[in-house]
This record gives structure tokens, sequence and C-alpha cells, in this order.
């Protein structure tokens, strides 16, 4: 889909330079430009966040991020996590 549309385009505005990396993998030779995406956070030290959850560095942990909306699946994915742990229960 990204060739057909790139085809068609007389430049590219990017976000990243891995998306850079991609249009051009596609084989686009047009002008494209960088615009960062404004969201920036400040470094974090994960094991202190994880220390404040009571986690160890081996424990899953995934987040969702953005508005909780019907499309991210959350309700689907919390049976499919309980599910896993009841076919896994994780060793004593």
């Amino acid at each position: 889909m990204m060739r057909t549309v790139l085809s068609k385009s007389r430049g590219a505005i990017v976000h990243s330079d891995a998306v850079g990396e991609q249009v051009r993998a596609q084989g686009f030779a047009g002008p494209m430009a960088r615009i960062p995406h404004g969201a920036w956070t400040a470094p974090a030290d994960r094991m202190s966040y994880r220390a404040g959850l009571n986690l160890d560095e081996r424990a899953p942990l995934i987040g969702v991020f953005g508005f909780l909306k019907p499309y991210k699946r959350i309700a689907e994915s919390l049976r499919a996590f309980r599910r896993l742990v009841r076919g896994c229960p994780t060793p004593a």
C-alpha cells in the first residue's frame, strides 16, 4: 500500500528517521522532510517504576497508551491473559 501511495506523491513528510528509511526502501526518490512528532518523554528509570509496582525485572508488564477505545480490544486482551495465566501458572 505504501508503494502505491508513494508512486503518486510529490513529496513525503515523516515523523522519524526510521519511517524515512522505510519510505526510501519502497523506492521513493522525491523530496522528504522530517517533522518531529511533538511528543517527548523525559528519560525514566524503568526499574524504579517496576519497584513502585512491586514487579521484578522479569515480570511481564503490558501497557495500553492513548485513549481507551473499543478497537484496542482491552477486554479481549484481559480475558486472553487470564486464560494464559490459568494454563501456564508461574512457578512458586
